[in-house]
């Protein structure tokens, strides 16, 4: 009866840990999936271009307006963004951006015709742009026209304040979702190392609160290019 016992007993210890290693396993596959596009990011930096290796860095505003379902009063205008982008050639004709975006919007209304009734919102968002750049010139020449297509992962972060006379309250939430858009750009080479750059989004939401979520972002920047 022990030995039998004893070959349940480890059996039963070969059955837990068979499932978890098998839960272990699920776990590092959804870690790389959804951190793919990060890895093939890292191993096209390897890459090179004509034996040079070609980085530049921005400094950009890009303006956004969204538009979240139907109707006027679903548009939303982010006037402050400011931006950093790192762009890498990976090809002559094939460059990879990554940055952070920041976006900020206050506004004040009348809390729902109350007189003497105000809602303050103060909307802050920030977003990791993964971007793929097709240029139909060489990166050495002064106009550089190209079309983009970016994954966005955004956070966000909304404070609202109600107040009504004297009697004050406040709110928050925060939410994080995933946009993609295409669009268009056009790169002005001032010499060597220095450009003016600027582009054109249309976008879409791939996980996000709202329906019919779209948005328009132009993006103004200056950037050098490091030529090693």
């Amino acid at each position: 009866r022990d030995a039998s016992g004893n070959a349940y007993l480890l059996y039963r210890r070969a059955v837990s840990c068979k499932h978890h290693i098998s839960r272990k396993f699920k776990q590092i596959l959804k870690l790389m999936k959804k951190h793919f596009l990060i890895l093939i990011l890292l191993q096209l930096s390897l890459l090179q271009v004509n034996g040079q290796r070609l980085w530049s860095l921005s400094v950009a505003n890009s303006p956004r307006i969204e538009h979240r379902g139907s109707g006027v009063k679903n548009l939303f205008y982010y006037p402050i963004s400011p931006s950093i982008i790192l762009d890498y050639r990976i090809a002559d004709k094939v460059s990879l951006s990554i940055g952070t975006f920041f976006h900020y919007d206050k506004e004040i209304n009348d809390a729902l015709g109350i007189p003497s009734a105000f809602l303050t919102s103060k909307t802050y968002l920030y977003e990791v742009p993964l971007q793929l750049n097709y240029h139909f010139k060489d990166y050495s020449k002064k106009f550089d026209p190209f079309l983009k297509t970016t994954v966005r992962y955004s956070y966000s972060y909304v404070s609202s304040t109600f107040q009504y006379q004297e009697d004050i309250s406040k709110s928050h939430y925060n939410n994080s979702y995933v946009l993609w858009d295409i669009g268009a750009g056009l790169n002005f080479r001032i010499n060597k190392n220095i450009f003016l750059g600027c582009q054109l989004s249309y976008g879409l939401a791939l996980k996000y609160t709202y329906k019919n979520f779209k948005y328009i972002e132009p993006l103004i920047s200056l950037g050098y290019t490091f030529i090693k």
